[in-house]
């Protein structure tokens, strides 16, 4: 029998002390992770076709019912439950931007979602998309740091995309792996299925509407 693991995600903000440190769980095995991925080709070909409206982690503006925590090992940061980040004394959104550097310029290659969409629809099979920095920072490390309960009785922790959704950073989407685990959930080759996020994901999409 699997070894089941714990994905605990605090489900309120730090307003309100009565309720400041509720979660709730789930429990994955490393074979549960591995039909929740999706291929990266279908998430790309996903986000080709969505208008620009819909990567909210290009949107600025304050959004209704979303949830703010501060980032415990990052204290200059706040993160949401949308996958935000938040300068934690301005309360200014931190643009987010594609983790890949030109190697000869040390630029970002993909500066905004419209130079992404470009890329995707250029070639489905992109890969070097949907690591998302802000202000150099991981946004899966800066969330995951302020939304999920870090297990104390494992060392070497990754954060992992349930969905292999990059651009997905909300709390439902990600959980602590350790390496090797991480490992092995990514260590059958993915196929054109459909499967994951579309149908199985546990929460819903945050999207702006």
């Amino acid at each position: 029998m699997e070894d089941k693991i714990i994905q605990e995600i605090y489900i309120n903000d730090e307003s309100n002390e009565t309720i400041k440190n509720e979660t709730i769980k789930k429990e994955y095995t490393i074979s549960e992770l591995k039909d929740l991925i999706a291929p990266t080709l279908l998430i790309n070909s996903y986000y080709a076709k969505c208008p620009l409206q819909y990567w909210i982690w290009q949107c600025k503006e304050n959004l209704k019912y979303e949830k703010w925590r501060g980032c415990p090992n990052f204290p200059l940061y706040e993160a949401s439950d949308y996958g935000r980040i938040r300068d934690a004394k301005t309360k200014q959104i931190i643009p987010q931007y594609e983790g890949q550097k030109d190697t000869k310029t040390q630029n970002y290659i993909y500066e905004n979602a419209e130079q992404v969409v470009k890329a995707i629809e250029k070639d489905p099979n992109i890969s070097n998309i949907g690591w998302l920095q802000a202000n150099g920072y991981s946004v899966h490390t800066l969330i995951a740091d302020a939304w999920l309960v870090k297990p104390k009785d494992k060392t070497d922790l990754q954060v992992h995309h349930i969905s292999n959704d990059g651009y997905d950073n909300t709390p439902y989407n990600l959980i602590y792996l350790t390496s090797e685990q991480h490992k092995n959930v990514h260590s059958d080759k993915l196929t054109g299925k459909i499967v994951s996020f579309y149908s199985c994901y546990p929460g819903p999409r945050k999207k702006l509407i």
